[in-house]
């Protein structure tokens, strides 16, 4: 397994990536930023793109890997891969509940449930689009900014990430597109690239 850190640069990555998404979240916390949108001015948090290093990093060392090697090996590559999002994304989640808890600012848990969303939503697309899959978080998060408001501060409920840190059906749908994405690891990560 010491192969499989090293080739994934695991030990290098996700550590900075970690630490990157900590510091933006305690330093914007609940900022609001106008952004232009197609219902008007939408009032958007900052926070909305902060999960955006961290899946990064996880698509980066996802892709890093040794493509014969993993397919003809013996060794649970899929298994590994499992584990280290599970646990990047769980680190992300757990740093996001521990500063919303510490700053009371409610907007760093839902930045912790937009981490599971987001990561979901990349491993998802890595079962269809491949390497490019770390694009559609970004582009789900340009969908909301443009299309996802009623009105300033009125998100729709299938935008998920623009929905405060209390509702419930954006805590489930996180969840359930993180699972989604675990599930289709094993079918994606022993492909040839």
């Amino acid at each position: 397994m010491i192969l499989w850190l090293k080739a994934r640069r695991a030990l290098v990555v996700l550590p900075a990536c970690l630490v990157v998404f900590i510091v933006l979240v305690i330093s914007v916390q609940d900022a609001i930023v106008p952004l232009p949108s197609l219902t008007g001015r939408s009032q958007v948090t900052l926070s909305l793109f902060l999960p955006v290093p961290l899946v990064a990093g996880i698509a980066r060392c996802l892709e890093l890997k040794l493509s014969a090697p993993e397919v003809t090996g013996v060794r649970p590559v899929p298994l590994a891969d499992m584990a280290m999002v599970t646990a990047v994304a769980s680190i992300g989640f757990a740093l996001c509940a521990t500063a919303g808890s510490l700053l009371d600012t409610p907007q760093a848990f839902a930045t912790g449930r937009n981490v599971l969303f987001l990561v979901g939503l990349m491993l998802i697309g890595r079962s269809v689009a491949g390497e490019v899959a770390v694009m559609i978080p970004v582009g789900w998060l340009i969908l909301t900014v443009f299309v996802g408001f009623r009105g300033p501060g009125d998100p729709y409920a299938w935008s998920i990430i623009a929905e405060p840190a209390r509702v419930l059906h954006a805590a489930v749908a996180a969840l359930l597109v993180f699972l989604a994405g675990l599930f289709l690891m094993p079918r994606t990560s022993r492909k040839l690239s």
